[in-house]
């Protein structure tokens, strides 16, 4: 997660060789063994502490954003769609966006704070001082305006985008965004 300000909230969490090695004893021992047994709890546990790493992060990510921010914008991301993706499908799980929106929207009613949708079209390919369409690869991780000569993080530009269409969406017009 970026925000408009450049901070950068990575939920993501490792999974250690622990489990590694764990997932690999259940693949060679014989089924039903004591051993595999053993493995299967293990590899058990560690995945319900990832689940309860992130459920914690989550919560305590949507009470900072909550309290410290109130308004809060977010692409309107079809996540079933992204997960198609086999080579992203892991980190966007371990993210959790569904859980972490749906946390901020119920945070954000007993604070006040609103919480708005946008759609995502063109949000990272948009540049956020001259508003110039700049095409771009998934590896291309700078945003390089040939119009105006920005060059910042793509996912830095992306935010600043995303709060720009999230204020229009309720009806602010922005002048321009000053990259910090």
């Amino acid at each position: 997660m970026i925000f408009c300000n450049g901070d950068n909230r990575n939920i993501g969490f490792l999974v250690s060789c622990f489990l590694n090695n764990s997932l690999d004893i259940i693949s060679k021992a014989v089924k039903g063994s004591p051993e595999r047994k053993k493995a299967i709890r293990v590899v058990q546990r560690v995945h319900e502490r990832i689940a309860n790493k992130r459920y914690d992060f989550i919560h305590q990510l949507s009470r900072l954003l909550v309290d410290d921010y109130s308004f809060i914008a977010f692409e309107d991301l079809n996540i079933k769609n992204m997960l198609q993706n086999h080579r992203l499908a892991k980190s966007i799980s371990d993210a959790a966006w569904n859980m972490l929106i749906s946390a901020i929207k119920y945070k954000a009613e007993s604070a006040s704070s609103l919480v708005v949708l946008v759609n995502p079209a063109n949000t990272s390919k948009m540049c956020s001082r001259c508003g110039l369409l700049v095409e771009k690869t998934l590896s291309d991780r700078t945003h390089k305006c040939n119009s105006c000569g920005l060059v910042l993080d793509r996912d830095h530009n992306a935010a600043i985008n995303i709060l720009r269409l999230g204020l229009q969406s309720v009806g602010i017009e922005t002048v321009e965004a000053h990259v910090l």
